[in-house]
């Protein structure tokens, strides 16, 4: 038997052993889901090592890696059940026993996301408890979401969840990608006000368009840049805060934000790109930094609302900044308020 033989037969054993090992494990946590109702498992991988299961019952629904010795995670799984079971329990309750016994969390395999549907309650609420990477699914009626245990929020994640309206983000997640909110109706994130959380960059195209996200937007220490079109019409919102780390605000990054009445630009911040606050028709009143050093073209152009400008420098530094030039387009601005004077526009 040559070598290649060898290996062929190998891997035929191995997937042999996947194969009983899956049906075993489908078939005990099978037996104790028996009763529960609007409950469910499927086997999304088997290893001749471990098994990556997907457990859901009623709103709560866990992806785990389970070893090939039954005894050890079966009691484990079981107080899973239990508490995904009972309505008294939150995602934060869920959470701590599933780390409590020290049950594995695991990925959704990039090859079963393509084709999965993730169920939701009678009311369209999901929790979600799973590591890693979240990629775009399908979801049935999902309207409010929480996430555990997730690290990394990908493109268009939640593209065409037209109900969703609701999402709590884990500070587990340290990078979210694209928009993975388009064509969601999003009221709240972070409930109260939508907060961003540290480490997160607030990169290109991040909530665009999420038409009803409300309330405040508080950008915590850490991030140093808003980028391209990051929160550009978002119509509902009204007031954010920029603090020191941030040191450029992208182009378009709050364009069409038409309720947003209160900016807070903190020092630090050394550009204001293109039409980086245009058609902000509730703005009324604006501090700039004396940390700025460029203010692109119409950064703040079609701002109706707009009378009051204020610029922690000098006159000489606002013309140095091409304030005078790029901030026009605006009836109700009659001029900059600076430290030694006020500069006619």
């Amino acid at each position: 038997m040559t070598d290649i033989d060898k290996r062929r037969k190998q891997m035929a054993k191995n997937k042999k052993i996947a194969e009983v090992q899956s049906a075993g494990v489908q078939a005990q946590i099978s037996l104790l889901l028996e009763g529960v109702a609007n409950s469910s498992v499927e086997i999304l991988s088997c290893t001749k090592r471990a098994t990556v299961v997907l457990l859901r019952i009623n709103k709560n629904t866990g992806v785990f890696k389970l070893g090939t010795d039954s005894s050890r995670w079966l009691p484990k799984i079981q107080k899973v059940i239990e508490v995904f079971a009972d309505f008294t329990k939150s995602g934060e309750d869920i959470f701590c026993v599933i780390n409590e016994q020290k049950l594995p969390l695991a990925e959704i395999p990039e090859k079963k996301a393509e084709k999965m549907t993730l169920k939701t309650d009678s009311a369209g609420r999901l929790n979600l408890f799973a590591l890693g990477v979240l990629r775009q699914m399908e979801y049935d009626g999902l309207k409010n979401l929480s996430l555990f245990g997730i690290t990394k929020i990908c493109e268009l994640a939640f593209c065409g969840c037209t109900l969703l309206t609701s999402v709590s983000i884990p500070p587990s997640v340290t990078e979210i990608h694209g928009n993975p909110f388009a064509g969601c109706v999003i009221r709240e994130l972070y409930h109260p006000c939508f907060t961003i959380k540290d480490g997160i960059a607030v990169r290109d195209n991040k909530f665009l368009y999420c038409e009803r996200l409300r309330s405040s937007i508080t950008i915590p220490d850490g991030v140093t840049e808003i980028g391209d079109w990051a929160l550009a019409g978002c119509e509902s919102f009204l007031s954010v805060v920029i603090p020191e780390g941030v040191t450029k605000i992208g182009r378009y990054a709050f364009m069409f934000c038409t309720s947003l009445s209160s900016v807070v630009i903190s020092s630090g911040v050394t550009k204001i790109g293109m039409m980086a606050f245009a058609n902000c028709d509730s703005l009324s009143s604006v501090v700039l930094p004396s940390s700025l050093k460029k203010l692109d073209n119409c950064a703040f152009a079609w701002c109706d609302s707009l009378a009051s400008v204020e610029f922690e420098g000098t006159m000489a530094q606002w013309e140095e900044v091409g304030g005078k030039e790029n901030i026009l387009e605006n009836d109700s601005l009659s001029c900059v308020k600076c430290t030694d004077g006020e500069v006619v526009l």
